[in-house]
């Protein structure tokens, strides 16, 4: 474990431990609830490496704050990412829809929690998306989650060229023999990309009771009008904050969205 994870974790009371998924360790963090219990877990299936530059501190804000609201909030590593087991080069986007299922199976054998969320932003709603399809998850809290992966993965090349523009000189792990199929010193290996390139709105489906997707713009809609048709109880709800996802400029600044954190603890907190 990093020892900034160590720092963290000791400086918000939560717990450290790992847990086991496809042969490899991963690196858990959980929140008890420090409000009164829900018996409700709440799982936050982090985006890729590039978003997460900008959204670590949302989720470590946001996990605390459900945690006052009396969920059990577990975050880990995916396989290959972080402090869990793996080179960067082989992670893939099936393991990590298995890494989900296997926090998800952990919360329910552990903690015999009764009902699960997941909450995933990016690409973390889309692999809590397809984690959703093995059941037993109560509802689905999705932040602006990726549905047309070409595009997305069109959007991160583009972002990390606008980076070289700006930095030419130092671009990241440029070292590592990947420079020229990376975005922001993460490793697009032809695997991934592949698997990137395969999402499409029409491949995204849930078994999840509820779905709660929280949107910065209107390009969602036509999918959430599918997934209706499957049976969940669908919300739509518009952040009216501008993320600027793909912009270079972004992916420094740790984004602290305000108006997106409060509309999940109203969600949230009603249910």
């Amino acid at each position: 474990m990093s020892d900034e994870a160590k720092k963290l974790t000791a400086s918000e009371g939560s717990e450290v431990f790992f847990f086991l998924s496809q042969g490899r360790q991963l690196f858990g963090i959980l929140h008890p609830p420090t409000g009164r219990g829900r018996e409700e877990g709440i799982i936050m299936c982090y985006p890729a490496p590039q978003d997460m530059m900008r959204l670590h501190q949302a989720h470590v804000q946001l996990s605390r704050q459900l945690a006052e609201l009396g969920y059990t909030v577990l975050r880990f590593d995916y396989s290959c990412t972080g402090d869990s087991d793996g080179p960067s080069h082989e992670a893939s986007l099936d393991a990590w829809e298995l890494d989900t299922i296997a926090a998800l199976t952990w919360l329910k054998q552990n903690l015999k929690l009764s009902r699960i969320t997941l909450f995933g932003a990016r690409l973390g709603g889309t692999i809590a998306l397809r984690a959703s399809t093995q059941g037993g998850i109560a509802q689905l809290v999705l932040w602006d989650p990726v549905l047309d992966g070409l595009a997305y993965l069109q959007e991160l090349q583009s972002s990390h060229q606008q980076m070289l523009n700006r930095d030419a000189v130092n671009p990241p792990f440029h070292q590592a023999g990947y420079s020229d199929a990376q975005s922001w010193g993460f490793p697009l290996t032809t695997l991934f990309r592949a698997q990137l390139a395969s999402i499409s709105p029409t491949m995204l489906s849930t078994y999840a009771k509820k779905v709660h997707l929280l949107a910065s713009d209107e390009s969602s809609m036509e999918w959430l009008k599918i997934v209706a048709k499957q049976g969940p109880r669908v919300e739509h709800h518009q952040t009216g904050e501008a993320m600027h996802w793909n912009d270079d400029r972004f992916f420094r600044v740790r984004a602290f969205p305000a108006v997106t954190l409060r509309t999940i603890l109203r969600i949230l907190g009603g249910t």
